[in-house]
């Protein structure tokens, strides 16, 4: 019995792990998307419909070396993979945006 609770602590810390990944491989989410990022709002279009959301709706961005992470809440992020970028001039002028969008955001250093 003394190793119940580590056992319960890591499976509830597994879950949001698991969920995440049936949904990123799901077959309604693998398709296309593209994303246009203005000073006013990101808008996103994906096979399933069309979304546009105000920045405001983003607390910070994490950038990774393959991904930018836009969180709405401290749990959940929208995805957004550096090869949706045409070039490393579109990647850089999306941090210069996110940046004056998005103060508390993290970003790599090159």
């Amino acid at each position: 019995m003394l190793y119940a609770p580590p056992f319960i602590l890591v499976f509830f810390l597994l879950i949001p792990f698991v969920r995440s990944r049936r949904v990123y491989k799901a077959e309604q989410m693998s398709g296309r998307r593209r994303y246009l990022f203005s000073p006013d709002s990101i808008a996103a279009e994906t096979p399933l419909g069309n979304a546009t959301v105000k920045w405001e709706a983003y607390r910070y961005v994490i950038e990774t070396s393959k991904l930018f992470l836009l969180y709405a809440q401290a749990n959940f992020a929208n995805i957004v993979p550096k090869r949706c970028f045409r070039n490393e001039d579109e990647i850089s002028s999306f941090r210069v945006l996110a940046k004056e969008k998005l103060p508390k955001s993290k970003f790599r250093k090159n």
